[in-house]
């Protein structure tokens, strides 16, 4: 895909529009179902087209922190995020950090609670979210350990261990990237390629 289709995505068309390409560019792993979760941010204002752009979706989500006019915002699919919270080393490993019930409605609101809280320069950024975002939990605990230094590789995030495992999910977000942004620009909507993953 070129910089000008890109730029084109962001640039044109109604902010339903752009928010949808957002999406697409930023969320393809996710929308594919490769990934379990997703993380965007976007223009305050523009939550409702957000709305709009997942309506017959499975796909739910949660505004993790409004501020400077940006929101932070989660999305994720209700049974594949359920399932990854049972995980005992991933409930082991966040109860390090406050985390006390895995509901989802409860789990996500002590996250949000968290990155409120940095929002308003409480609190460091909580890097516990890159287990929410599906990273592998040993790497999330490598950057927290390290300071965010002498990882073995930079991607969609840093890797601390298992470094051709980590290039091969890579190589397949990029994929799962360039074909959603493909489907989009041949008219195919955020509904249509979130369907594909259902």
């Amino acid at each position: 895909m070129s910089p000008k289709s890109i730029c084109t995505m962001l640039a044109t068309g109604s902010e339903s529009q752009k928010v949808a390409a957002k999406v697409i560019l930023q969320c393809a792993p996710f929308l594919k179902g490769i990934k379990v979760s997703s993380i965007l941010n976007i223009e305050a204002g523009s939550c409702r087209e957000l709305k709009e752009v997942l309506t017959n979706t499975d796909i739910k989500m949660k505004c993790l922190a409004s501020r400077k006019g940006k929101c932070l915002v989660f999305l994720y699919r209700q049974e594949s995020f359920r399932n990854h919270m049972k995980r005992a080393d991933i409930r082991k490993f966040l109860k390090g950090f406050g985390y006390r019930e895995f509901g989802e409605r409860e789990v996500l609101a002590h996250l949000q609670s968290r990155v409120e809280a940095f929002s308003d320069e409480n609190i460091g950024f909580p890097h516990e979210i890159g287990i929410f975002l599906d990273y592998p939990l040993a790497d999330v605990k490598g950057y927290i350990e390290n300071l965010g230094q002498n990882s073995l590789y930079a991607g969609y995030w840093k890797v601390y261990h298992d470094l051709e495992k980590a290039k091969a999910t890579f190589t397949s977000y990029q994929e799962a990237r360039e074909e959603a942004v493909r489907e989009y620009l041949l008219g195919r909507t955020v509904v249509d390629i979130a369907r594909q993953a259902q």
